[in-house]
Formats: C-alpha cells, structure tokens, sequence
C-alpha cells in the first residue's frame, strides 16, 4: 500500500482518510458494538481530527511541485463527495454518511492548508528568485532551491533568464565531466 502511496500521490490524498475511517470503524465496532446514535458526533469529531492530523502529515511530507496537482485533486473530490451526498435518493446507512462527513471535512481542511502552503511557497521562492536576479553573481544551489520551493512556474522563471541558463549549463558541464 505505502508503495501505491509514493508512486501515486493523488492516490495518497484520499487512500489516508480511507484508512483511517476503516481503522476506526473496526475499533469502535469491535469495543462499542451496541454504541446508541448520539455517541456518533464524538466518533465523527474524533475521527475528523485524526484523518486531518494524518492527511496533514501526509500532505507536509511531499514535495512542493506536487502542491498545486494535490490541490486540485482534493477540490475534484470534495465536489464529488458532496455531490454525492445530496444526490443519493435513497437514504444511506448511518456508518456510510459518517463516512462521507469525515471525509467532506477532511478534504475542506486539507483544501485550506494546501492553498497556504502554496502561497508560502510561492512568497518563498519569489524572494529568491527577486534575489538572484538583482545579485551580481548567480549562485546555482540558489537557482535549484526556487525550483523546488516555487515549482514549474518558477523553472519556467529561470528557464527564460539568459543569464541564469548560463549559470546552469556551466554547472552541469562540469558535473558531466
């Protein structure tokens, strides 16, 4: 599963609330088989918070370019989830639309804190970016940590400056050699 995990990280995004849900439905079931239905909305709230806490996790742990696709991917499934819940004509059993608020709730606390991490990242590297191109001297390590902090949008960025092309091709041809 961690395997499926890292070569998929969209598949991370929504596998992690999923497991989670399934772990604690097993504990809840197993130790509070005749739990009464206004236990639920502690089983919800604690279960909402160790899936955010996990996904949180999850999310802070992968590389910075892969911000904006994980974002998007968490916004398609919040629509589809909630989509989903209104349009299900048929009443569903109580564990399933715990199910879907967790995840509902899961998916809009992630949304939050992508879009944050995207803005620092984005204020980060243009700090750096802004940085090299007013500095006289070109600094390579610099060049490289935009990229990974700013993502395609700034590798397209350095990619433009002639000056910083420069810097990069003569690092790399004396790395080849």
């Amino acid at each position: 599963m961690i395997n499926l995990i890292i070569k998929f990280p969209k598949f991370g995004i929504i596998s992690v609330p999923i497991i989670t849900y399934l772990i604690f439905f097993k504990l809840f079931n197993d130790f509070f088989p005749k739990l009464p239905e206004p236990y639920f909305v502690f089983i919800i709230i604690s279960q909402s918070c160790f899936s955010i806490f996990q996904s949180w996790t999850f999310i802070r742990n992968l590389p910075n370019y892969l911000d904006v696709e994980i974002s998007d991917t968490v916004t398609l499934l919040l629509s589809l989830f909630t989509v989903l819940t209104k349009a299900i004509p048929f009443k569903l059993p109580l564990v399933i639309d715990i199910f879907f608020v967790v995840l509902i709730i899961t998916l809009n606390v992630l949304s939050i804190f992508l879009k944050l991490k995207y803005k620092r990242n984005r204020k980060e590297a243009n700090g750096l970016f802004i940085g090299q191109l007013l500095s006289e001297e070109v600094d390579y390590t610099s060049l490289l940590k935009c990229y990974a902090i700013g993502g395609n949008k700034y590798k397209d960025k350095i990619m433009d400056n002639e000056r910083f092309l420069r810097k990069i091709n003569s690092v790399e041809d004396k790395n080849i050699k």
